[in-house]
């Protein structure tokens, strides 16, 4: 659906048919259309549309939400986040008009197409180089910094990704949806910064619900609640709030069951807030999905109060 909001209202019906032809970019990862938001903004008598990548699936606008400005004073409002997440790489987001309509590979589209394109085919390296090109160009678009910080995360670079995503987060947080904020929280992780870890898996969280009630439907893309509280409760373990480790290991694992890495945080942190009987049972049912787990965690059961390991 596309309406007009503001500016001329002459101009009205020549911007609203103009903006059901623009077109988004495929999802990285996914060659299912899926649903966006976006604000064009129209200077006449020179009509913008959006690009999209070359060799994806035809993309299309009728499932798209549009909105316009008749000119940059009057631009509305940043939509709100994108909620979908295809893993290992975000949902699809228009192409920024800071260049629409340009076809030059070596203008700021034409990096952007070729780094999302690259992240498709899994050609990590070349999806960083292509859009390091991006931000060259144009250093204030969010979208190109959060697929950069997603290339950089699928290498295991965590420091450059976290510096790419609070970039994208930082210029406008619209476009940085629950897959990018997921890696970002699992980047923290990874350097064992579980304190700002909290805040971003969180952001994740309430995305994959939003988006949720809003398709009434469990996405089979991107991270799960599983999979995000199970980060949640390290996160949790990590900064010594055990009790909050165990609500978000619970959830996890009743949302799936065969989670083996929440069973055994979930053993862990039943040690830890003296629940010996719930640890045991944890480790009970995490033999049946890992034994080297279970292992480990019946040999956590004997250790002496206050010798404290590194578990994660």
């Amino acid at each position: 659906m596309a309406r007009a909001t503001s500016g001329n209202p002459m101009l009205f019906e020549a911007a609203t048919s103009a903006a059901r032809k623009a077109r988004f970019l495929m999802s990285a990862f996914s060659d299912r259309p899926t649903g966006a938001y976006s604000v064009l903004t129209y200077n006449f008598p020179r009509p913008v549309e959006l690009a999209s990548i070359p060799g994806n699936a035809p993309p299309i606008a009728t499932d798209a939400r549009m909105e316009k400005s008749a000119s940059p004073e009057n631009k509305a409002a940043p939509p709100p986040p994108l909620t979908e997440s295809i893993k290992p790489a975000p949902v699809a987001a228009p192409v920024s008009n800071n260049n629409p309509g340009a076809t030059d590979t070596k203008s700021f589209a034409g990096y952007l197409n070729k780094g999302i394109a690259s992240l498709a085919s899994a050609k990590y390296k070349d999806a960083v180089e292509f859009l390091t090109q991006a931000v060259a160009i144009d250093s204030q678009d969010a979208i190109a910094h959060a697929k950069l910080g997603l290339a950089y995360s699928a290498l295991g670079e965590h420091k450059p990704a976290i510096a790419q995503f609070k970039q994208a987060i930082k210029l406008n947080r619209a476009f940085v949806d629950a897959d990018s904020y997921f890696r970002l929280g699992v980047a923290y992780l990874a350097l064992s910064d579980y304190a700002s870890a909290i805040d971003p898996l969180k952001q994740a969280l309430y995305g994959v619900k939003a988006k949720v009630l809003e398709d009434r439907t469990k996405s089979t893309a991107g991270p799960s609640e599983a999979e995000i509280n199970d980060a949640l409760g390290r996160a949790y373990y990590g900064i010594g709030s055990y009790r909050q480790a165990v609500k978000a290991f619970e959830t996890a694992v009743r949302l799936k069951p065969n989670l083996a890495s929440s069973q055994f945080g979930l053993g862990l942190s039943y040690m830890e807030v003296g629940d010996k009987g719930g640890a045991e049972k944890a480790e009970r049912t995490l033999r049946k999905l890992n034994s080297r787990l279970a292992d480990r965690l019946a040999g956590m059961l004997i250790v002496p109060a206050g010798q404290k390991n590194k578990v994660f």
